[in-house]
């Protein structure tokens, strides 16, 4: 992916991600699932969610999240 769209995406996500507007969250996640299904198409239903449960504890890893100012540990 170019910066650009990383750039987009991000800014995607910022506006999707807005407190009180879980179902856009939701849309944001269906949307990234829904990619996963078309590009590893051989790929079982459980295996898929495995894979992305698996990405996704990976980032939340590799983020420096703060909550209140102290600094959360996965």
């Amino acid at each position: 992916m170019s910066w650009f769209e990383m750039w987009i995406l991000r800014r995607l996500a910022r506006k999707a991600v807005k407190q009180g507007h879980q179902e856009r969250i939701v849309s944001f996640y269906k949307t990234l699932t829904e990619a996963a299904e078309r590009e590893y198409t051989e790929d079982n239903v459980p295996t898929l969610n495995s894979f992305l449960v698996e990405n996704h504890q990976k980032s939340l890893i590799q983020l420096p999240l703060s909550y209140n100012g102290s600094t959360l540990v996965s």
